[in-house]
């Protein structure tokens, strides 16, 4: 919830269990055992796809909810303070039931990919100035994604283009396991500024044991379920984030942070391979490479905190980036357009061991228009994006 209060402009003022996400150098704020849960349930306003084929459509999954936990507690003796984490680290979520198609039909379309990371950590309070700290992520992925697999079209003289040839599909079932490590570091030069940095590694989440169900009507060869599914070349980025804060006054708290993500080197390209499947007449294998082809991504926050009395602290955040994807290769499945984002908090004591705090947040309307060749979704298509989302958690010190 501070994370969120502070529409993520964490790296330098991050003091509890989710340090282990942000940055693990926060741990060592704790002075001693420390629980934190957080449920966040979210809304979209205008998440939608817009084509030649249809009128304007909504996502048909407008609402959800994610969750987290962490719990951490200092080493006897030392200045060491160890924890771990279990937290919903992201992913995509676009269901359209019935979307009127190219092909005078209605299908569906989908992409679902959730990912939830387990991260063991330690803290090491070095001094009153310095504290430093280190993560191992274990992330977890699942997949489902469908692309009008009730359709299929075949057209000889027009092999290449997705509106005149195309076979339906439908992925169930893939899995990634991926890894990667966090370091960070807050320091304190006086009593007004605190200097952070931050730096992951990059987490591949190839996928694997999934099947593939493709629809070959259109050839007389009906529908093929492959078993060896592969599908690679997704995954989290390498980040690097620097982050200040300066304490304006006793009651006031000014942060701000710029954050490298580094996406050239971690959406470039998708490869499918498919194996192993049931029906004779359908092509034994299959290869399918979709470029991504992602720039480098850059986000810029600001903060404040206001301590409002003894027990409730205020909080309010924006940061803004740009969308990673080239126009040429958006899409309604991986439709990442999200760029600026606004957000209020507050925490609240409630005696000596609890306290509970909240955020909302909210990702202002944005769109793109583009024109993605590889996909039966014609030109000049239009993605949008508007949404809330809602932080609650409760809080434990002993």
């Amino acid at each position: 919830a501070q994370s969120a209060g502070m529409a993520g402009v964490d790296i330098a003022v991050v003091n509890d269990t989710t340090a282990l996400l942000h940055n693990p150098a926060g741990l060592a704020h704790l002075q001693g055992s420390a629980f934190d849960i957080y449920l966040e349930p979210y809304y979209t306003f205008d998440n939608a796809h817009d084509d030649a084929y249809g009128a304007k459509r909504d996502i048909d999954n407008r609402a959800g909810a994610v969750f987290g936990a962490g719990f951490a507690m200092p080493i006897a003796n030392t200045d060491l303070i160890a924890g771990v984490g279990f937290f919903a680290q992201g992913g995509t979520g676009w269901v359209y039931d019935e979307l009127p198609t190219a092909f005078g039909n209605r299908d569906d379309t989908m992409s679902i990919f959730g990912v939830v990371k387990l991260t063991p950590g330690i803290a090491w309070r070095v001094s009153e100035q310095l504290r430093l700290g280190a993560t191992l992520g274990i992330s977890y992925g699942q997949a489902r994604q469908k692309l009008f697999p009730q359709t299929s079209v075949f057209d000889a003289n027009n092999l290449n283009d997705p509106t005149k040839t195309f076979f339906g599909s439908r992925y169930d079932s893939g899995q990634a396991l991926g890894f990667n490590g966090r370091v960070g570091l807050q320091y304190e030069p006086n009593a007004q500024w605190t200097l952070a940095l931050t730096y992951a590694s990059k987490t591949p989440l190839d996928l694997k044991n999934g099947t593939l169900r493709v629809n070959y009507d259109a050839i007389g060869a009906g529908r093929a379920t492959y078993r060896d599914v592969t599908q690679d070349g997704l995954a989290f980025s390498a980040e690097l984030g620097l982050g200040a804060s300066y304490r304006i006054s006793p009651r006031w708290l000014l942060a701000s942070e710029f954050v490298w993500l580094d996406q050239s080197n971690a959406l470039t390209r998708v490869k499918l391979r498919a194996r192993d499947t049931d029906n004779a007449a359908a092509p034994q294998q299959i290869a399918n490479d979709q470029a991504l082809d992602a720039s480098d991504q850059y986000v810029y926050g600001v903060a404040l905190e206001h301590q409002y009395d003894e027990r409730t602290v205020l909080r309010a955040g924006f940061t803004w980036n740009r969308c990673p994807l080239p126009k040429r290769t958006l899409s309604p499945l991986l439709a990442t357009i999200n760029e600026e984002l606004g957000a209020v908090g507050f925490a609240r004591t409630l005696g000596q061991r609890w306290s509970v705090s909240g955020a909302l947040e909210y990702q202002l309307p944005n769109q793109q228009t583009y024109t993605n060749p590889t996909l039966p979704f014609g030109t000049d298509v239009v993605e949008f994006n508007e949404a809330a989302l809602l932080t609650l958690m409760v809080s434990r010190r002993w």
